[in-house]
């Protein structure tokens, strides 16, 4: 088994763009077109309260699954790349169902108003911050990466 000092550089290249794309968490995910406010990814995601009136009630965002699982399978598909030998198909595929997922955020975000016990949807229109779309174009690079990466892959396994 000969050490292919390529496949390790592009592992370490796919490794960071995903890093830098789950990092992207800490950075302005949404911006609350209404109210002209700007909220970073991680209270999108892991949800966050706005506004608290005491007994009178809460404003908040609601925490999201898929929210989370989007920022994370970036880093998972460069750990992938970088770990395992074949892992570039599966990389690219995590990448782009990360980058779908980043970009559908501002559709099943969700914001909770809870007034007297009563909770509701409070319906708000979204625009995705500096922060969400620069991990969601670093996640199509690391796709596209991935693929490049199998492709030679492919490629030099049938000239052996």
């Amino acid at each position: 088994m000969k050490f292919d000092i390529r496949r390790y550089l592009f592992g370490i290249i796919i490794f960071v763009l995903g890093a830098a794309a789950t990092l992207m968490l800490f950075l302005p995910g949404l911006i609350d077109v209404n109210a002209e406010v700007t909220y970073t990814g991680s209270q999108v995601v892991f949800g966050s309260q706005l506004v608290d009136l005491g007994v009178l009630g809460t404003v908040q965002i609601e925490p999201s699954a898929l929210g989370i699982i989007a920022f994370l399978l970036p880093a998972l598909a460069g750990l992938i790349a970088i770990f395992t030998r074949k892992g570039a198909f599966v990389s690219a595929a995590m990448f782009i169902a990360a980058a779908i997922m980043l970009f559908l955020i501002p559709t099943y975000t969700q914001t909770s108003i809870t007034l007297l016990g009563n909770t509701s949807v409070y319906e708000t229109t979204w625009s995705m911050g500096g922060g969400l779309i620069a991990a969601a174009v670093l996640s199509i690079i690391g796709a596209v990466v991935s693929l490049y990466v199998f492709l030679i892959s492919l490629k030099s396994e049938r000239q052996v």
